[in-house]
């Protein structure tokens, strides 16, 4: 609610982003924990999410999977594809994993998602 506020995310805008970043990194298992009970990886999910509240157009992400055990690792390319087919944002990836960093996975051109030219 706090971001919101920041924000001014009206409350249908904000309902709606918060459902779909609770579908696309699934989080309903650990919306009602204490922080304090989350694991690094869990608590790293939960920033991610709170960062895409306001939808921003370009993001910028700092080893985003630091926490993370290997399987949740390789599903954040998915997440961050299908986040980008949705919203159109421009995706910066930092990450110690090479896996992650083969090449990039997607950047918005002219409103139409595609493999980036490396």
């Amino acid at each position: 609610m706090l971001n919101q506020a920041i924000y001014r995310i009206n409350d249908a805008d904000y309902q709606r982003t918060l459902n779909e970043l609770n579908e696309l990194l699934e989080l309903s298992a650990i919306m009602r924990k204490p922080v304090r009970n989350l694991s690094l990886g869990e608590r790293m999910k939960c920033e991610l999410a709170v960062g895409l509240l306001h939808r921003p157009k370009v993001l910028f992400l700092d080893e985003p999977t630091i926490g993370w055990t290997s399987l949740p690792r390789r599903a954040s390319r998915s997440f961050l594809q299908e986040y980008n087919h949705r919203t159109g944002a421009t995706i910066l990836l930092t990450s110690h994993y090479m896996a992650e960093c083969d090449r990039p996975v997607r950047t918005h051109f002219d409103h139409r998602p595609r493999a980036a030219q490396v």
